[in-house]
């Protein structure tokens, strides 16, 4: 493969950059203050000085813009996510390792949106009511994302559907139920079905590239 070479060009005066930094302060220090310990929205932030050393003092006000839309998105998932634990009579804080842990090990395994998977732990949460189930069925989830190619988060609804006796639902994606079947069978139709297709997308060429994005974002 030929060798490419790329070329940063920095615009700005001094004036310009001292006013872009002074920003990007301004930006991070309310962060700071929002935060609540999530890696992903803390990676978002310092991504920010990475960025700011080759973009010059327009490209660090663009930074701390891409920064801030994505630690929006993740405290957006963040707070549905602890939300539905509440309301679900469940303590985030005593499951929050083991539901960090399930999710950024799916995501890297699928090359699935880290942020989606949460959104769909939070559907399937709000049908269980249960943390361990949930959890597994996000795995099922992500399978079921892969193999129809459609959003994680909206693969994790239609999960939450199913194991709350919603079967019928499963018709809109061409699986046809017996008449009368329960939610444990039509949830062991989509594991026949599907299992393994995060972990068959996740290990292709654009996977891997859909991993290097989510990263990114």
């Amino acid at each position: 493969m030929a060798k490419r070479k790329i070329e940063v060009v920095v615009v700005g005066d001094a004036s310009s950059l001292s006013r872009a930094l002074g920003k990007s302060s301004a930006d991070l220090d309310r962060f700071g203050k929002n935060a609540e310990g999530t890696h992903r929205r803390m990676a978002a932030v310092a991504k920010v000085g990475a960025l700011a050393t080759v973009a010059g003092a327009t490209g660090i006000v663009v930074a701390v813009k891409a920064a801030a839309s994505a630690y929006g998105e993740a405290e957006v998932s963040q707070r549905k996510m602890q939300a539905q634990l509440k309301a679900s009579g469940v303590s985030y804080n005593a499951h929050a390792q083991q539901i960090e842990k399930v999710i950024q090990k799916t995501s890297q395994m699928s090359g699935l949106d880290d942020e989606k998977l949460q959104d769909s732990f939070t559907n399937i949460v709000r049908a269980t009511g249960d943390v361990s189930k949930s959890l597994k069925l996000t795995g099922l989830a992500a399978d079921f994302a892969r193999g129809k190619n459609i959003d994680a988060a909206k693969a994790g609804e239609i999960i939450g559907k199913v194991a709350g006796g919603n079967v019928g639902i499963l018709g809109r994606y061409g699986i046809q139920m017996k008449k009368g079947a329960t939610a444990t069978e039509a949830l062991g139709e989509l594991q026949k079905r599907f299992a393994g297709q995060a972990k068959a997308y996740g290990s292709t060429q654009k996977g891997a590239m859909d991993r290097a994005g989510d990263r990114k974002s």
